[in-house]
């Protein structure tokens, strides 16, 4: 209920008080972010249609990306809001469909979709009821492909609570960020997995990135992201990465 009250809180008569695009974040994790739309849209050629799930679709913007020719894509949400605007913006599209829908407690049949994606609904969700659900609808040879933050910087965490007390967070989804174990019990289920982490430092510079041009920008970015890539990969810092892309394939039914 908080967290459903939480994203119903942020639309107005005139639709969300922050675009999705709008987000500075979302500047400096442009890297993890086509990182995790590549792999979706791998996924979908390795089919020549199907069936897709955007697991917490919030708005639906996110959802449209993924969308393919000859797939179907349905997203659902907890907030009425969230799914109010979704209808009205793309709810025309051939082949999509909104509802709102508890993720944890879906009403879809078992085996039904090809993909099931994820874009930062974990932490709003009781993971361990999630992905028995998840597994549940999802076809045994499917994909779960998700984009999502960890929660082992202290840095990061820190500024989780003050988003906390700026009400853009609650409390819970504050204390279920995702964890490296988390990762390691969903790859369980699965035979086939691989998780990459990405941005320590570049996640730092999102309000100066916001302001400056975007050409100075670009290259900047370019060099962060390359020290990232650095300190998680030699370095083995990768559990104090800010953004994880995981996806997984193939269901373990003795799991």
């Amino acid at each position: 209920q908080s967290e459903r009250d939480h994203y119903n809180s942020r639309y107005t008569k005139n639709g969300p008080m922050e675009s999705e695009k709008s987000k500075s974040s979302d500047i400096v994790n442009e890297n993890s972010i086509k990182y995790f739309y590549k792999i979706i849209t791998e996924a979908q050629l390795e089919m020549d249609q199907g069936r897709i799930l955007d697991y917490g679709c919030g708005a639906g913007e996110k959802s449209v990306k993924a969308l393919h020719n000859k797939w179907n894509l349905n997203g659902i949400d907890i907030s009425e809001k969230s799914i109010a605007y979704a209808k009205e913006k793309y709810g025309s599209l051939p082949n999509v469909s909104f509802d709102v829908m508890d993720c944890e407690h879906t009403i879809f049949p078992d085996n039904t979709f090809d993909i099931v994606f994820n874009f930062g609904t974990f932490s709003s969700i009781n993971i361990d009821k999630a992905i028995p659900e998840i597994i549940r609808i999802l076809k045994p040879d499917g994909f779960l492909i998700c984009i999502e933050t960890l929660g082992h910087n202290p840095i990061f965490n820190f500024k989780r609570k003050l988003s906390v007390k700026r009400g853009k967070r609650t409390k819970w989804a504050s204390a279920h960020i995702m964890k490296m174990n988390d990762w390691q019990q969903i790859q369980k289920r699965f035979t086939h997995s691989k998780i990459r982490h990405f941005n320590i430092l570049s996640i730092l510079f999102a309000p100066v990135m916001q302001v400056l041009p975007s050409k100075i920008s670009s290259q900047m970015l370019d060099l962060i992201w390359s020290v990232d890539n650095q300190l998680i990969t030699r370095w083995g810092l990768s559990r104090y990465a800010f953004k994880t892309v995981a996806y997984f394939q193939g269901l373990k039914f003795n799991a």
